[in-house]
């Protein structure tokens, strides 16, 4: 749980699975989200796709539903829909949807598009004030730095988050590889 009570996360394979309440969604899309859900944890991303497709059906500006389907896509590494979904999430929850904003920043990076995850992550740190979401923000921007070689942007970055983070023990093994790797790649002498 973080300090906000309608943001709660979980660790899951070494990810953090992070549930905004304010998205919720109850009903016929909620259960359609949540059996896709399980399906895709379950290495069933195609019966996962049908799932959300149906319930975009039911509702065809919702973020959540979005978000999970460009997870889909970034998972069988289709990226550019992947970032189509994405934009869709983003733009349906009138910029507020935050998981969003990690997806489509940590999209950006993997395909080499530095200055596009840079600005879509400084995004989502500077739209709130909130510790835990500031944090995976400048967390992500850390690892994009690193991959791409920007050893003094990623130690403030990384410096950054351990500071939002502190207080969420459990996301500490996150931090801590993330240092490891730093070190590893670009060592002290």
């Amino acid at each position: 749980m973080s300090e906000d009570p309608l943001i709660s996360y979980s660790i899951s394979d070494k990810n953090i699975v992070i549930f905004l309440e304010n998205f919720n969604n109850d009903g016929e899309i909620g259960d359609l989200n949540d059996k896709a859900t399980s399906l895709k944890e379950n290495g069933a991303s195609a019966k996962a796709r049908s799932l959300l497709l149906k319930a975009l059906e039911l509702d065809t500006q919702d973020p959540v539903i979005y978000n999970n389907l460009g997870n889909i896509e970034y998972d069988e590494k289709n990226f550019d829909k992947a970032i189509e979904y994405f934009n869709k999430s983003i733009k349906f929850s009138d910029s507020l949807y935050f998981l969003a904003y990690y997806n489509l920043g940590k999209t950006y990076s993997l395909i080499g598009e530095e200055e596009k995850a840079e600005v879509i992550l400084k995004l989502a740190e500077n739209k709130t004030d909130n510790q835990f979401l500031k944090g995976l923000a400048r967390y992500h921007l850390a690892v994009s730095y690193l991959e791409y070689g920007e050893v003094i942007k990623g130690s403030e970055a990384l410096k950054k988050a351990e500071s939002n983070l502190k207080e969420y023990q459990p996301l500490s093994f996150l931090i801590d590889k993330l240092k490891a790797d730093f070190e590893a790649q670009y060592p002290i002498e």
